[in-house]
């Protein structure tokens, strides 16, 4: 019995997707460190493209529960990472960064509550789009920080309009999550 549950484990821990999740995150996370250079973007880049991987990873190998939910608080822990750093580094203004984290933070305490009410949360694509646009929106603002002249003032626009763009999903993704909410019987 033992060993039918440690092969079944062993399965979902250790699989492809999760390799280049968390190969995702860790290079997002070197990135963020360095986020005031071009080292630095290049990082959170690359690692934002093993994120985009990673899904399609698991459904042609394997998919698990485990392998969700490592993707999910990889995506948001390197959300964090990058606020933080934008901040710290002063490349993105407060009220981008302030508006950025009270969207994941109002979609981290919904889907705490779907959780604890006993039934899995249903990522929806709104809120993945949502997250695209975020770190695409952050690392606009990065290349903005990075130039001078005609494309810092182009890519600081692009991330103002990626984000601001973002408002329509993150919002329709709110409202997704609170139906959630509301379905579950207390």
């Amino acid at each position: 019995m033992g060993t039918a549950r440690s092969d079944s484990l062993a399965r979902d821990l250790l699989t492809p997707a999760n390799a280049v999740t968390l190969t995702g995150a860790l290079l997002s996370f070197a990135g963020a460190y360095r986020l005031n250079t071009s080292a630095g973007l290049a990082l959170v880049i690359v690692g934002r493209i093993c994120d985009i991987l990673d899904g399609p990873l698991a459904r042609r190998t394997h998919t698990s529960r485990f392998g969700a939910m490592l993707d999910a608080t990889c995506d948001k822990l390197v959300a964090l990472a990058l606020l933080i750093a934008s901040y710290h580094y002063r490349i993105v203004p407060i009220i981008f960064l302030v508006l950025i984290f009270a969207y994941h933070l109002t979609v981290t305490v919904l889907n705490v509550i779907i959780e604890h009410r006993g039934t899995a949360a249903r990522v929806t694509q709104d809120s993945k789009r949502t997250m695209f646009l975020h770190i695409s929106s952050l690392i606009f603002f990065v290349g903005a920080h990075l130039v001078q002249g005609l494309a810092h003032t182009v890519l600081y626009l692009l991330a103002v309009v990626v984000l601001a763009g973002s408002g329509w999903f993150a919002a329709k993704s709110i409202r997704g999550f609170a139906a959630q909410v509301r379905a579950i019987p207390q």
